[in-house]
C-alpha cells in the first residue's frame, strides 16, 4: 500500500504522541516537498506540487502544500501479541 505508512513510536518524558506525530509530519512534509520541487529529474513534479497546493487551499491549517492528511489512527501496542501482528 503506497498511500500510507505504519510507524511504531516510542516516547519518554512529557511528549505526547500527538506532538510527536505532528512534528514528524511537519518535518517530513517540508523535506519531501522541497526534494520534489528541486529535483529536475522528477517527471511528476508539477503534478505532485499541484495536488499538494490544491489540498492546502482546502485546508485551514496549511498555506503552501499539504502532504499528509490531518488525522491519524493511533493504536497502543501494549502486548507482545499486538506487536507481533
Amino acid at each position: 500500500m503506497s498511500n500510507h505508512i505504519h510507524l511504531i513510536v516510542g516516547r519518554s518524558g512529557n511528549w505526547k504522541i500527538e506532538e510527536i506525530i505532528r512534528d514528524f509530519k511537519k518535518y517530513t512534509s517540508v523535506h519531501v516537498c522541497r526534494a520534489i520541487a528541486t529535483n529536475a529529474k522528477e517527471s511528476r513534479r508539477e503534478w505532485l506540487l499541484e495536488l499538494f497546493t490544491k489540498a492546502a487551499s482546502e485546508s485551514k491549517n496549511h498555506t503552501k502544500y499539504q502532504f499528509w492528511q490531518n488525522e491519524y489512527h493511533p493504536i497502543e501496542l501494549n502486548t507482545n501479541e499486538m506487536m507481533d501482528q
